[in-house]
């Protein structure tokens, strides 16, 4: 008898604790020259769990390639994937209560998400110096307006470090981006069920053919 409470108290305190783990998302992107690299790290129970994503970055010369080669399977491929017009109509043709709900679930949770990191540093050069300083002078503010805007929708828990550095020497352009956000797993759960229940109630009788046009995609 004494097992028969003692399982299920074990397993409800094992998933309070799942509930309350936390996870990290690092993303770090950095440009030099024609250069390109994402990498995005997830960490969860202290670095324990982790696992590393190289995002690939297409430039546009392959991107070129592709296109006068003719491969058909490219193409094919090229045609299934997620078509930004059609999310785009997809969430027009949503009611205006549906979409209401389902922007609240999603601002609820980006709510909840934290930053712990944001480093983002440029050096950008045209060969002309003052068109360097003209241009740095110019994209430094915007860093500043972008990061304002940011802070509105996410929880920021560091001090923010961000620059632009004019090159007068010569025409040069390096990005070096860091972000590292947390959240707990409670809270994505939590997000998702009620996106799903929004996605199947009976409110919501047009279903969300935008989640609809990602999952045909794949």
């Amino acid at each position: 008898m004494i097992w028969l409470l003692l399982i299920p108290a074990i397993l409800l305190v094992l998933f309070g604790f799942i509930l309350l783990v936390k996870v990290k998302i690092e993303i770090k992107y950095s440009h030099r020259e024609k250069q390109d690299r994402c990498i995005i790290v997830l960490k969860a129970l202290f670095g324990i769990i982790r696992y590393k994503l190289y995002a690939p970055v297409m430039d546009k010369d392959s991107l070129t390639k592709k296109i006068k080669s003719g491969d058909r399977k490219a193409e094919e491929v090229g045609s299934k994937r997620f078509s930004l017009e059609g999310m785009i109509k997809a969430l027009d043709d949503e009611s205006p209560e549906d979409l209401s709900s389902m922007l609240s679930i999603i601002q609820n949770f980006i709510a909840a998400v934290r930053i712990r990191k944001f480093q983002w540093h440029s050096q950008i050069g045209t060969g002309d110096p003052v068109q360097a300083a003209v241009l740095a002078g110019t994209f430094l503010p915007l860093k500043g307006i972008l990061l304002g805007i940011i802070s509105r929708f996410f929880r920021i828990s560091c001090v923010p470090s961000f620059s632009v550095t004019p090159e007068f020497n010569r025409p040069f352009l390096e990005v070096n981006f860091i972000c590292i956000v947390q959240f707990r797993i409670g809270q994505a759960i939590r997000a998702g069920i009620m996106l799903y229940k929004l996605n199947n109630s009976g409110q919501a009788e047009a279903k969300t053919k935008a989640f609809s046009a990602v999952d045909a995609a794949d």
